[in-house]
């Protein structure tokens, strides 16, 4: 685990990030107007999605590799009787792990 990997990973949540913010807003909120044209069988839950299957594809592509790279360095400070790199990657893991969970469960309310 190195200054190159923690680099490349925050770089891309950050184009994430920016990518998102930069998005029409009015693309996830429906105008007052369209709510009372609105007919009976349109789905109202289509037009509230506010970000995209490749969006929570690149998040659970980041956060894989980073749950990746962080078990691969804790194995590796295991085996070196390292403590404190241990326990970095202890703390690491839980964060990735959550930002690998909403990806998932984003990737499958999007499809459905």
């Amino acid at each position: 685990m190195g200054l190159y990997s923690f680099t490349l990973a925050g770089g891309g949540y950050i184009l994430i990030g920016a990518w998102e913010s930069l998005r029409p807003i009015s693309a996830g909120i429906p105008s007052p107007k369209s709510e009372t044209l609105r007919t009976a069988d349109s789905n109202p839950d289509a037009s509230l999605s506010c970000s995209s299957p490749l969006t929570y594809a690149a998040v659970c592509l980041f956060s894989f590799l980073f749950i990746a790279d962080s078990l691969i360095s804790l194995f590796s400070a295991v085996d070196s009787n390292d403590g404190i790199g241990s326990a970095l990657q202890l703390q690491i893991l839980p964060i990735a792990a959550l930002f690998f969970l909403y990806s998932i469960l984003g990737l499958a309310t999007s499809i459905t």
